[in-house]
């Protein structure tokens, strides 16, 4: 049985190992195909920490000193992602005592969950799990559309409903590494922020500095944050791809590239 701090450790462990089920990446489809990986073997891919942005004892000291009111999360992929990853840190923090939403996408891309099918394993979680259960019955627990249908994620298209989801929001979650990373690595939030992923890109991997399957686990507090703040030599680099269309352009060329490779041997073999 593990204690809380081990909990919430293995917790954010589980999330990260669970988005290393990303078909949207080379690395992983290729690695997938030399020898089928369970979730056991996914988090074991994983880089030991320290990650390449290690936050997460930042993190624990947070939520153990004041839990958060309401989180919204913006989650990724379907399968293990969210059942293994994603949904079992839920169970945390409704434990906590937060409410919490959930936002999906509205429409497919790649293997990314829908609110729909969310929705659907929510329901199917709610037999296994009295929390998740007791979430949804008294709406501590929303799964909310974001009215979008990309890997990634543009804010400033979201749908009306997730922007009336978060407005009360004390912390907004981001999972995955096309919204966490590619889009809104640096964006700063009037609330506190959590980014988690695996990077699965080479591309990234050299910007960061760090080798293949490194997590991301990136926890910034607003109130301890000005405008002013310069960003770090690594943020600098990170946002020439959030800003920059071609090379962002580069990088997901580099993926769709190795993957139609990749199909094509296999039809060859």
């Amino acid at each position: 049985m593990l204690n809380w701090e081990d909990r919430q450790v293995n917790s954010i462990q589980g999330i990260l190992g669970g988005n290393l089920f990303d078909w949207g990446s080379s690395a992983v489809v290729k690695m997938n195909d030399d020898k089928k990986i369970d979730f056991e073997g996914a988090c074991a891919v994983v880089q030991e920490r320290p990650w390449a942005v290690d936050n997460l004892d930042q993190w624990i000291a947070r939520i153990r000193s004041k839990p958060y009111n309401k989180i919204v999360i913006f989650v990724d992929n379907s399968g293990a992602d969210i059942v293994l990853g994603i949904l079992p840190f839920v169970v945390e923090m409704l434990n906590l005592g937060s409410k919490v939403v959930l936002s999906a996408n509205s429409r497919p891309a790649l293997n990314d969950v829908t609110s729909q099918e969310l929705r659907i394993l929510a329901a199917e979680a709610a037999g296994i799990s009295l929390v998740i259960k007791d979430g949804l019955e008294t709406v501590k627990l929303r799964i909310v559309e974001n009215g979008l249908g990309s890997p990634c994620l543009d804010l400033s298209r979201v749908s009306q409903q997730i922007a009336d989801a978060s407005s009360d929001c004390d912390l907004v979650i981001i999972e995955g590494m096309g919204r966490a990373i590619h889009t809104n690595c640096t964006n700063q939030f009037l609330v506190d922020s959590l980014r988690l992923c695996v990077l699965k890109n080479s591309w990234l991997c050299t910007k960061f500095d760090c080798p293949m399957f490194s997590g991301i686990c990136k926890f910034e507090v607003a109130d301890e944050r000005t405008p002013t703040d310069s960003p770090t030599e690594l943020e600098h680099g990170v946002r020439d791809l959030s800003l920059d269309p071609q090379a962002l352009i580069a990088a997901a060329v580099e993926e769709v590239g190795a993957l139609v490779e990749s199909i094509e041997v296999e039809e060859l073999d």
